[in-house]
């Protein structure tokens, strides 16, 4: 019996070594630490601003068929170009100074409407009056990622009262918010 035991040991050792043996093999690893994903990013800055809080356009006395321009300097220094543009909201139209001309043409009605009446030009192109622009996305141009506040674009904005504007328009404010934005191309 002990030599039955100790032939099933052998037989059993012997079996191991040979599947050992066959799952042996040669290995290595190597591993990389401090993996990462970052998204890439817009930053909008306008006029050297960012975030912009100065009023950009501020044209007072206007008079018919007075044009006046003002230029916008846009730059990206996020890290991804993007597709610039401009839009208009929030357009409100007041009668300012309510004056004896104007009083004398409208009577009890005041005409707010000043906005139908100023043109809006961008870099020299006619887009259409303030009111036909109210939440209307214009768009620019493309921005390159450029950390370079120096860098950028410059866009003209133009502002036209038109000539066939008359007393009942005397003293009237459009005040609106400019927003620029910048999305991903």
């Amino acid at each position: 019996m002990k030599q039955l035991l100790l032939s099933v040991m052998t037989i059993t050792l012997v079996g191991l070594m040979i599947v050992g043996g066959a799952l042996a093999s040669l290995s290595d690893t190597e591993t990389s630490r401090a993996n990462s994903i970052t998204v890439a990013t817009l930053d909008l800055v306008v006029n050297a601003e960012n975030p912009l809080q100065s009023t950009l356009i501020a044209l007072d006395n206007m008079l018919p068929g007075q044009y006046e321009e003002v230029e916008v300097q846009l730059t990206n220094e996020g890290s991804q170009g993007g597709n610039s543009w401009l839009m208009f909201t929030g357009l409100i139209c007041t009668t300012g100074a309510y004056v004896e001309p104007e009083t004398a043409i409208e009577g009890d009605t005041p005409i707010d409407e000043v906005y139908s009446k100023i043109v809006v030009s961008v870099n020299g192109e006619e887009q259409g009056t303030l009111a036909e622009l109210e939440n209307i996305i214009i768009p620019l141009t493309m921005l390159e990622p450029d950390g370079d506040r120096d860098a950028g674009t410059t866009v003209a904005l133009g502002f036209l009262v038109m000539e066939d504007v008359g007393s009942e328009y005397q003293g009237d404010v459009c005040e609106f918010t400019l927003v620029f934005g910048l999305d991903q191309a």
